[in-house]
């Protein structure tokens, strides 16, 4: 099955790769699927086209930014700075979609990044980086890493739900029927909705119920009828919410 994958890490094998697999074994232990081409790399597809995939799908690219990552290579038609090129298709990702993608240089001491890099790399991010004290990472500027990985805000939920939506519009999907830009998605600058009550809350979760059932009831009054089948129904569905929320709570999945 191809797998995958919340990170790409880039690295220098010449200098990167103890770092580089120290930062793959820690992010592996938080469970973000971190992918590492040592490790990773799926036998029988071509090296260049596989890598180049892995850092499209990925939505995060960690660069290990050892110093000789810098130290670029003279690229031919036939020979390639594959560091170069990982870092350049990171930074399209990036621009093209700079709600759902990130580009995290992680810097170990005695890294300089040069004031001129080539062509394709003039939105490097200088500031959105991790200064490590040494060679290796400690616990605490790992957890920092793994921080600005998962870090979302209102504006990347919202950006995020609005490019599932569009996706799944396309080509005939289970929402192509939907106007996006009619009650679909909530405009990024109105007021939030009020939260909502928790699940075993009899006015949270059945506030509206209560109030369906009592105007049928009362509807039900003037000609006479009666409806134990829906008031049963909806103790029903209270029972439901109850056990759900204490489910919830507990930590089982249901």
């Amino acid at each position: 099955m191809d797998e995958k994958f919340d990170v790409f890490i880039s690295y220098r094998r010449s200098d990167g790769k103890d770092l580089a697999r120290q930062v793959k074994q820690y992010l592996d232990s938080r469970r973000i699927r971190a992918y590492l081409d040592t490790e990773d790399m799926i036998d029988g597809e071509y090296f260049d086209t596989q890598l180049k995939k892995r850092v499209v799908e990925a939505a995060a690219y960690v660069l290990i930014a050892t110093p000789e990552v810098f130290q670029f290579r003279p690229e031919t038609e036939t020979e390639k700075d594959w560091v170069l090129e990982e870092m350049r298709t990171a930074l399209r990702e990036q621009k093209n979609a700079p709600y759902t993608r990130k580009v995290i240089p992680f810097v170990p001491y005695g890294t300089a990044i040069p004031d001129t890099l080539p062509t394709g790399l003039e939105d490097f991010p200088r500031e959105n980086r991790i200064d490590l004290k040494g060679t290796v990472a400690t616990r605490q500027e790992l957890d920092r890493l793994a921080e600005s990985i998962c870090f979302v805000n209102d504006c990347n939920l919202w950006q995020t739900g609005r490019t599932t939506l569009e996706q799944s519009k396309a080509g005939g999907g289970r929402f192509c029927m939907l106007d996006i830009e009619d009650r679909i998605m909530p405009l990024y600058n109105k007021k939030r909705p009020p939260a909502i009550r928790s699940a075993d809350s009899h006015s949270g979760a059945c506030g509206r119920g209560t109030r369906r059932c009592g105007a049928a009831r009362r509807a039900a009054s003037q000609t006479g009828q009666s409806l134990p089948d829906r008031r049963g129904r909806h103790r029903q569905d209270h029972r439901h919410d109850q056990h759900y929320g204490a489910a919830l709570r507990q930590g089982q999945n249901l």
